[in-house]
């Protein structure tokens, strides 16, 4: 996250694990084993200060990891995770049931975003004009890509002639 930083790559595994990588790619720095099969991972911090890992799973649970320890919390979700971001210290999960769910690190239930179409993708687009300000972008089935500010709607894109939004970064 700092500027000049070296980045890790960080996997998930069938074998239901979560793998740091050095910068070389070629070493594990820290390996956790978790209950399911990860297939979304968010992640923040600094490795060498003080990271987390969220991770939903594919059994509809996400996991926290703080420095390389598996934590007790967990959030059972209503339905599959179809997306999934960070956003301060904010989880964002989009479900297969069209809703977008926010939940705070320890658990606990922000609110619940209902689209008119099932989620394709998600991220966060941070405004570095103005500081602090970081917005969330929900792409749709129906081709809307949805700019949040938390639970406030700020605007909608309508892709042309149908087209739909599957990846953002």
């Amino acid at each position: 996250e700092e500027e000049g930083s070296t980045t890790c790559l960080v996997v998930g595994t069938e074998h239901k694990q979560v793998v740091i990588l050095d910068a070389s790619g070629f070493a594990i720095m820290v390996k956790v084993s978790l209950p399911s099969v990860p297939v979304f991972i968010a992640t923040s911090g600094l490795l060498d200060i003080e990271y987390r890992l969220v991770v939903a799973c594919r059994n509809g649970v996400i996991h926290v990891v703080k420095n390389g320890q598996l934590l007790g919390t967990t959030i059972e979700l209503e339905a599959h995770p179809c997306a999934m971001i960070m956003a301060g210290k904010n989880i964002m999960v989009g479900c297969t049931q069209d809703i977008v769910h926010s939940f705070h690190l320890k658990g606990k239930k922000n609110y619940a975003l209902h689209q008119p179409a099932a989620i394709q993708a998600m991220e966060n687009m941070d405004l570095e004009k103005q500081a602090n300000t970081s917005m969330q972008l929900v792409s749709l089935s129906n081709g809307e890509v949805r700019l949040y500010k938390e639970k406030a709607l700020m605007g909608v894109i309508q892709m042309n002639g149908g087209d739909v939004v599957t990846a953002m970064r």
